[in-house]
């Protein structure tokens, strides 16, 4: 036996119905040849569906050794490759695009006709006022509407430009938003021809929604006759494009060349035909199968059960979508064949049984084959999903192997990879294989070399697939072989081929194939990453003991150590050792201000700094973060590790100048010192010591030192007890919150109230803030403290405002953290309590510090707006405390600005406050802000505020924070220092 042809196939695509049309025509001849069918999908795995804009390079060289000639699906290659492919003897067929100058055969379907068809159809239902809807980028949408125009000229209209509505795209979408054009312009055109069903399908949904009625006010012609055509509602007439004859065609063509020799650049048409249904404006639409001539005389006579059940068979195309046609098409001929007859006569009432019983088994046949769509459908989706687990779990099983092919109908399949992924594409590049699968791989399988036995060989991309995989899809006549790339973007691995059958019994535009492809791609990437992991983490092991940043020994070396001192101090009685813990304060505010950069920067210099200050035989590490520790091997006097202490924390307070900053910038250490001695017998609880000495000396005051002490344990243990307080206190509803009048310090009336959070502990009475926020911050407890918040303010503010006679307070300020303000929930948060107590604009102030502004002043500037559009009013808290600068306050929609109670508390006896003070108000008044002053606590001192411009205050000297009962009195009354 002669060897076969091998027919191969480049297409962008390999499913759907469309090119999954094409490969089934192909395939259909080429099986009637003994011919074997190679198709390569020539994009990158994971493509979507779309119009190929620019032909690809992926699909060039594959399988050339082994294909006779080649069909190209649309522009599914560059011509200069097709140029290449004839230039070695290869024929080639293309398919609905033109490559100018190479001299190939095309297949085309033929628009012109099918459109002329819709056109006279449109215009025998009166219709001349006919517009056109496409995508004209495409060459099919051109030539169509090329068809319309010169149908329209036919006939003796002129063409209207303003009838034409391009589409962005061939898609639904498309459809969408020309119908938005056409009602833009009036809705000038009584009917439309569409270049797309899906432009078509997108139409009709955007008109009907706006009122129109579809065929009375705008009949529609769709294009292709996909399945969706039949299920839409009026049901789409379309010109049917002949998918699987255009695939056959070019088979044809090719095999004809293979045997006769090449042809020179010949266009050939295959015939496009209307199908005629509701949208036109048709009823009933026109059968898609040939009626028996005697139906009207089978529906008006008597039929016995199994007639009727052959008929019904025959009629039934196998497709769901005709069903329902065929439905309408029996009973219009019942109708006809009995419209002059009574009720009465036998004729009329058989027509009726008949038609009935016809209807009801076609709407069974309709149920199975939708029935068997659908679960084709499910269990091709189980399937996928089964093996995308099995692909995204390439840490459990090797991907390469091709095991998880078993979960899919694939017959056979191989993977193969680029020897050289950096090697530029050419015929030459070479591919390793390196998984094979086979459903009958056997020794039943002798005529061939079996599957498995081509792991480990290399070939040729020319020569992928291998000829053993030809083999097996000539064996299997009924599936084809298909090659797809292992590549997504610039992740290219190689090529997996696959004996399996065409996906295109749906149209989904399902592509299985090019799904596994990519999942393949993204699987073997993980892999690599792994495997790089692996040796980085395999490097890091060996040399983990040194910090890569600051050349410090890092954790690990210095327990190390600390371990080493624990065993010799065990054999001196007596001896002492000493740890250091620092932690640099004002580190987080560089990092975040200036960058990491700069952070990294810094944290190497006070690595330097601290390097310095250390004699031979001690050891300073890098803890982790901006903390270090120092252990000091012999200790006499205790007394010496404060004065070390006193010494780093000296050299370290010392301005730092950044590398690409001009400013210096000045951090300090917080430092805890562990005395050491044989009383320890692990480094881990001399390093716990020493961080709750540092955590003391922190929150005591930042930039000193401590030495731990036992007592230290209780005041641990103390906070403990205060976090495991909170959480129950916010279950059992222990916070409160009072409320301190703002005051207009002109009229003395009260302006609005901040709420401020108290604590009524069951046993340790009411707790101010400074008892437990501290806390609340460290913890996950400040999001849902500050939430009740939120809430009850808003609720309060509700009730005052509905409740009672008289004044009622228009404004509550409410504080918001740090992290509060970073919540990515925010936003959402204080809409809903606003909206949840139907609060007006304006009446929640937020009040934030500095230093929220510190850490993204851009990504501030986007909450603050987003804040401004609730209708809130924003404060900045305890102004002049933190670093904000006026070029930055010009930049946020800030409201107010709330001059912190240190600076009030300065008036009258600290020049340099009362300037300070003197100073924010004029920036405050430049910037057309409010200025509440904090801390009022004497008349002088609201005076001298009130002197200099301050427009309100708050404080003891008019209020302390109270209860809302109390709080409400005062409103609308001056208040009395």
């Amino acid at each position: 036996m002669s060897r076969p042809f091998t027919l191969g196939v480049l297409s962008p695509f390999i499913g759907g119905w469309y090119f999954g049309g094409l490969l089934r025509g192909i395939s259909r001849v080429a099986l009637g040849d003994n011919a074997v069918m190679v198709a390569v999908h020539t994009l990158d795995a994971g493509t979507e569906q779309s119009e190929v804009t620019e032909p690809p390079l992926t699909g060039n060289h594959i399988g050339t050794a082994h294909a006779d000639g080649f069909i190209v699906l649309i522009n599914a290659a560059r011509a200069d490759y097709l140029a290449e492919l004839r230039a070695a003897g290869k024929p080639v067929v293309t398919v609905s695009h033109e490559y100018p100058g190479i001299g190939c055969q095309l297949v085309l379907p033929d628009n012109a006709t099918g459109v002329r068809e819709a056109v006279d159809h449109l215009i025998g239902h009166g219709h001349r006022r006919i517009g056109f809807v496409g995508y004209l980028d495409a060459d099919d949408v051109r030539l169509r509407h090329q068809g319309y125009f010169q149908a329209l000229t036919d006939q003796g209209i002129t063409p209207d430009p303003d009838l034409l509505f391009p589409a962005p795209d061939n898609l639904i979408e498309g459809g969408e938003q020309a119908a938005r054009l056409m009602i833009a312009r009036g809705m000038p055109s009584t009917a439309v021809i569409c270049g797309t069903d899906a432009n078509a399908l997108g139409v009709m949904r955007v008109l009907t929604e706006s009122g129109c009625a579809i065929p009375a006010d705008q009949a529609i012609v769709g294009f292709d006759d996909i399945q969706g055509a039949s299920y839409c509602h009026p049901r789409l007439s379309s010109v049917k494009q002949p998918v699987t004859e255009l695939g056959m065609t070019a088979a044809r063509l090719l095999l004809q060349q293979l045997r006769e020799g090449p042809v020179g650049g010949e266009r050939h048409y295959v015939d496009t035909k209307l199908t005629v249904r509701e949208s036109c404006g048709c009823v009933g639409g026109a059968p898609r199968i040939q009626l028996p001539p005697d139906l009207a005389e089978l529906l008006t006579g008597p039929m016995s059960p199994d007639a009727r059940h052959r008929l019904a068979r025959d009629l039934d195309g196998g497709r769901p979508e005709e069903l329902l046609g065929i439905a309408h098409h029996l009973r219009k001929a019942a109708l006809s064949a009995v419209g002059d007859l009574s009720v009465d006569t036998p004729a009329r009432r058989h027509a009726v049984t008949n038609v009935g019983e016809l209807i009801l088994s076609l709407m069974e046949a309709q149920g199975r084959a939708q029935y068997a769509d659908s679960d084709y459908l499910q269990k091709s989706a189980s399937m996928q999903y089964e093996v995308s687990l099995g692909l995204l779990r390439s840490y459990e099983e090797d991907p390469r192997g091709l095991a998880w092919l078993c979960r899919t109908p694939v017959w056979a399949g191989c993977l193969a990879l680029w020897r050289d992924r950096d090697e530029p594409s050419g015929p030459s590049r070479s591919l390793e294989m390196v998984g094979a699968f086979c459903r009958d791989d056997d020794a039943t399988a002798g005529h061939r070399r079996p599957v498995s036995a081509l792991v480990g060989t290399t070939l040729p991309v020319t020569a992928f697939p291998p000829r053993e995989l030809l083999e097996l899809a000539w064996a299997h006549p009924q599936r084809a072989l298909t090659v797809a790339p292992v590549k997504v973007d610039d992740s290219d691995w190689g090529l997996l081929a696959v004996v399996d059958g065409i996906e295109d019994r749906v149209s989904s535009g399902r592509e299985p194939l090019n799904q596994w492809a990519a999942l393949l791609t993204f699987a073997l990437q993980h892999q690599a990453v792994l495997a790089t992991l692996r040796v980085q983490e395999e490097r890091f092991r060996i040399a983990a003991l040194y910090d890569h940043l600051t050349g410090l020994p890092n954790r690990s070396l210095f327990v190390q150590r600390l371990g080493e001192t624990l065993q010799r101090i065990r054999h001196r009685g007596g001896a002492r050792f000493g740890v250091l813990f620092l932690d640099l304060d004002g580190f987080k505010l560089v990092n975040d201000s200036l960058g990491h950069d700069a952070g990294d920067a810094l944290l190497t210099q006070v690595a330097a700094r601290i390097s310095s200050q250390l004699p031979a035989g001690d050891t300073a590490a890098r803890f982790g973060g901006d903390e270090f520790l120092i252990l000091v091997e012999e200790v006499g006097d205790p007394r010496a590790l404060s004065e070390i202490a006193d010494r780093l924390q000296t050299v370290l307070s010392q301005p730092y100048l950044l590398e690409g900053h001009d400013e210096t910038v000045v951090v300090g250490a917080s430092i805890g010192i562990t005395v050491g001695t044989d009383r320890y017998t692990n480094p881990e609880d001399v390093l716990r010591d020493a961080d709750i000495a540092m955590y003391y000396a922190k929150t005591r005051r930042k930039g000193s030192s401590a030495i731990f002490h036992e007592a230290m344990h209780t005041r641990v243990v103390d906070r403990m007890r205060v976090e495991t307080d909170l959480r129950a206190a916010l279950e059992k509803q222990e916070f409160e919150l009072h409320y301190q009048p703002i005051i207009d310090l002109r009229t003395g009336r009260t302006r609005s109230f901040e709420a401020l959070l108290r604590w009524r502990h069951p046993g340790r009475g009411l707790l101010a803030p400074e008892q437990f926020l501290a806390v609340a911050e460290e913890t996950d407890l400040m999001r849902p403290i500050g939430l009740w918040v939120m809430e009850e303010s808003c609720r309060q503010l509700a009730a005052w405002q509905l409740g009672g006679h008289g004044p009622q307070p228009s404004r509550l300020a409410v504080n918001l953290s740090v992290s509060e303000f970073w919540d990515p929930e925010l936003i959402d948060n204080i809409a809903a309590c606003l909206a949840a107590h139907r609060l007006t604009t304006g009446s929640l102030a937020v009040e934030i510090t500095e230093s929220v502004l510190l850490r993204d002043a851009a990504e501030a500037r986007a909450v603050l707006d987003r804040l401004h559009a609730l209708g809130c009013e924003l404060h900045i808290d305890d102004f002049g405390t933190g670093f904000s600068s006026l070029e930055a306050l010009l930049k946020l929609p800030i409201d107010a600005l709330k001059i912190d109670n240190s600076f009030v508390a300065g008036l009258g006896h600290d020049p340099s406050s009362e300037q300070l003070v003197q100073t924010i108000l004029r920036m405050g008044q430049d910037l057309d802000l409010d200025l509440i002053a904090e801390g009022i606590e004497t008349e002088d001192q609201r005076q001298m505020l009130s002197g200099l411009g301050c427009d309100y205050g708050q404080g003891y000297l008019f209020s302390p924070p109270v209860p809302p009962e109390v709080a409400i009195m005062v409103v609308g009354h001056p208040a009395s220092a």
